[in-house]
């Protein structure tokens, strides 16, 4: 899946207003900033924090976001490779699919699997 480098495109991928979450390897994590407060779906655990709704990674060039690496592609295939399990108290169980492209590496939830 291809997202574009606009502010429209990657707005339409979390399905919302944006917010950026950096990572120490050069990656940004991009989120719905509204998705807590609209009662989105969890999605992921990360950095003691559950994520909600629908997210990508991209890299973070310091002033902008860009494609991945293969390194950084790799790294987050394997972190993710595994639908995870939220504790109740945290949120929900959800499974997750991939998408691999020259620009982007997008997670996105898929709500009819959430048990």
């Amino acid at each position: 899946m291809e997202i574009p480098n606009t502010l429209e495109g990657q707005q339409r991928a979390v399905d919302g207003l944006i917010q950026y979450i950096r990572n120490e390897d050069d990656t940004v994590i991009v989120i719905n900033e509204e998705s807590k407060i609209n009662g989105i779906e969890d999605n992921r655990r990360i950095d003691g924090d559950v994520l909600v709704g629908p997210v990508f990674i991209a890299g973070d060039t310091g002033e902008s976001i860009c494609s991945l690496t293969d390194e950084q592609i790799q790294k987050y295939v394997e972190k993710f490779a595994e639908p995870e399990e939220i504790p109740p108290d945290l949120g929900m169980k959800v499974s997750v699919d991939f998408y691999c492209d020259s620009f982007f590496f997008f997670i996105r939830q898929f709500p009819h699997l959430v048990s």
